[in-house]
């Protein structure tokens, strides 16, 4: 019996708990449906206050295009109604998407197009610059790009020939058109390659002459020159294979004559009758499709007798051509060391009475005085001392100062 009352006790307490946590579960369940109602209608209010101030936005933005009438153009009332029939047809969440939309486009058009204007204020400057500075450039000095120029480097000879009439040589140098013989053109008609006084009716490359090598101050008779002559001209475009097919370099060894000498010969050649020829030599740089490896090397050249001794006139160049072309050279019994190169040319150069190189600038010796003695004259020209040593002169006619004996 004992047992019958336990079994039914311990039924009664199972019952018991299984009804309290039935309690329980549908008790949670209608909590949790209780705080889903409330989130829901949470989110409702929500969504009506985002709804309200909207429209009021679109409210405000309508009265202000209202009063802004007379100042908006024919694109901004175009894009409005386009916007407005939108509003009209789409839902709530629709309108203010395109409404957004909108403005970014008007807002990223329009820094694009400042954009545009600042670059093409920027390429005018630019230009403005470029224009200025190819204004401000001189011709005659190089740009950092082509920074080299011609250098031609004349070094020494053997014994010459025992000569009366050779006493101090010089070497003159030309760079000459294979082809036609005629000097080689400069590759900028404004630029001075030779002198400082060139102007842009000069087109060619002259010559150059190097000092004169005295046998008595020097007490020897084997000429050393060694100097550097430098064609103010760039180096790359003047050996270019392209434009010019076939250039040679004549050096030429000759010796100015005695005035007893030169004014014999006066009525026959003239001013150019002062110069005696010795020998001459060439160095072949670029022909056609094929440029020399001697550039920046201390080359041999052998010389050959002239079959003029005396020039006759401006036609000096067109004889060693001619020379040059024929089939015979009777060769002279002495060799020149010569070295062309690119050479970089000086920055700078100070005023001297006799101009070395073309960007330098020559100035005469000023003479004059004055009753008490005071400080020359400022009006009174400078001379300029463009006849060469040895070379005939004309007498003067002109009395220029008067000195005090």
């Amino acid at each position: 019996m004992d047992s019958d009352v336990e079994k039914n006790e311990e039924r009664k307490k199972i019952k018991k708990s299984r009804n309290k946590n039935e309690l329980d579960k549908s008790d949670g369940e209608v909590v949790k449906k209780k705080e889903k109602k409330r989130s829901k209608i949470g989110k409702k209010r929500i969504k009506k206050k985002n709804v309200d101030e909207e429209a009021e936005d679109l409210n405000n933005a309508s009265s202000q295009r209202e009063k802004m009438k007379g100042y908006i153009s024919k694109s901004d009332t175009e894009n409005e109604d386009r916007i407005q029939n939108d509003i009209s047809d789409a839902p709530t969440k629709e309108k203010n998407t395109n409404i957004t939309k909108d403005r970014r486009k008007k807002k990223n058009e329009q820094t694009n197009i400042k954009g545009k204007e600042h670059k093409k204020l920027e390429r005018k400057k630019s230009k403005e610059k470029l224009e200025t500075t190819e204004e401000i450039t001189d011709p005659n000095v190089n740009k950092p790009e082509h920074s080299q120029v011609i250098g031609v480097f004349v070094h020494e000879s053997e014994v010459l020939e025992m000569d009366f009439l050779v006493c101090h040589p010089v070497v003159k140098v030309s760079i000459v058109d294979g082809v036609t013989g005629q000097l080689i053109s400069k590759t900028d008609p404004g630029r001075r390659v030779t002198s400082f006084y060139e102007n842009e009716s000069v087109s060619k490359i002259l010559p150059l002459m190097t000092q004169p090598y005295d046998f008595k101050q020097k007490r020897s008779i084997v000429p050393k020159w060694e100097e550097l002559l430098l064609f103010n001209d760039n180096f790359e475009k003047v050996f270019e294979k392209d434009k010019n097919k076939d250039i040679v370099m004549f050096f030429e060894i000759i010796d100015f004559l005695p005035m007893a000498v030169a004014n014999k010969n006066f009525r026959r050649y003239g001013q150019k009758g002062g110069w005696y020829r010795i020998a001459w030599a060439f160095l072949k740089l670029v022909d056609e499709d094929w440029r020399t490896l001697r550039f920046g090397q201390r080359t041999r050249l052998q010389m050959y007798k002239p079959s003029l001794k005396v020039t006759d006139g401006e036609g000096t160049i067109k004889d060693v051509w001619t020379w040059w072309k024929s089939d015979r050279k009777s060769k002279y019994p002495s060799t020149l060391w010569v070295t062309v190169e690119p050479v970089s040319p000086p920055t700078s150069s100070e005023p001297a009475l006799r101009s070395m190189l073309a960007t330098q600038p020559e100035h005469g010796q000023q003479m004059g005085l004055t009753d008490n003695g005071a400080s020359p004259d400022e009006s009174q020209p400078v001379v300029v001392w463009s006849r060469l040593p040895g070379q005939s002169c004309k007498v003067p006619a002109k009395k220029a100062i008067e000195l005090e004996s």
